[in-house]
């Protein structure tokens, strides 16, 4: 990335995978979002989704991405998607390139990091023509390893973040232990699976896509199986695999 950028000779550089279906629109989307002049902008990612394993990781993947813009709406910006992203090519020089970000296996949460904390400022764009997708993890083993490896960049946030993230955890064996105590406290769960699904609806409207009903529901007892999975596999030393090598 760091020769690609020297050789470069455009405004705004932008980024994505080789996994990645790209919106015909995309480069015309992403370029409209630069009227404030940011650092750098963020476009919105699905998972093509054929199998009811890949929808619920697509599923995740819009509520991460709507918990981000929240955020970053809020002046705060946390996490993006590398493979859907405009850099502007000026700022990225001013802080001195990707060649002098530390080394980090989640480097486009490094840059966001160092182009905010230098001042410039990232956007969020979401919408139809900045939507592209990806293709999503085959298995569980290699799902672990993505999700390991994304926690490296969890690492490096607020301690404020990591409380949140702390009652997130809390949240299911706290509403278990209550509703043990009052049935009452079912109707907590109830208005939380309310509330997640009103969100994620409301973020797939304005991206144009769509997850059907019942797979958002199954995404309610697919979340704690998989963040508890997580959790688990980056608090051991295990290796992360990344481009063909071993971290």
């Amino acid at each position: 990335l760091a020769q690609l950028v020297k050789l470069a000779k455009g405004q705004f550089l932008l980024f994505t995978d080789a996994d990645m279906s790209l919106n015909p629109k995309w480069i015309e989307g992403m370029i409209s979002s630069v009227d404030t002049n940011p650092g750098l902008v963020g476009g919105f990612t699905s998972i093509q989704s054929d199998n009811y394993f890949l929808a619920l990781q697509n599923v995740d993947l819009h509520f991460g991405q709507g918990m981000l813009k929240v955020l970053n709406d809020l002046g705060i910006s946390i996490s993006l998607l590398g493979n859907n992203m405009l850099v502007n090519k000026s700022k990225l020089d001013e802080v001195g390139g990707y060649e002098n970000l530390e080394f980090s296996v989640v480097e486009d949460v490094t840059l966001l990091k160092r182009l905010t904390e230098s001042g410039h400022n990232a956007i969020l764009s979401y919408n139809a023509s900045t939507h592209s997708s990806t293709i999503g993890e085959p298995n569980c083993r290699l799902l672990m390893n993505q999700r390991h490896r994304w926690m490296e960049g969890f690492k490096v946030t607020p301690i404020w973040l990591k409380l949140i993230m702390l009652l997130k955890f809390s949240f299911l064996p706290a509403l278990i232990y209550l509703v043990y105590q009052n049935p009452i406290f079912i109707l907590g769960l109830v208005l939380k699976v309310t509330m997640s699904l009103l969100f994620i609806k409301e973020i797939e409207r304005s991206v144009n896509s769509n997850n059907s009903v019942f797979v958002i529901l199954l995404f309610e007892l697919f979340e704690p199986i998989l963040y508890y999975s997580t959790f688990i596999c980056s608090a051991f030393p295990f290796k992360i695999n990344w481009k063909g090598r071993e971290f």
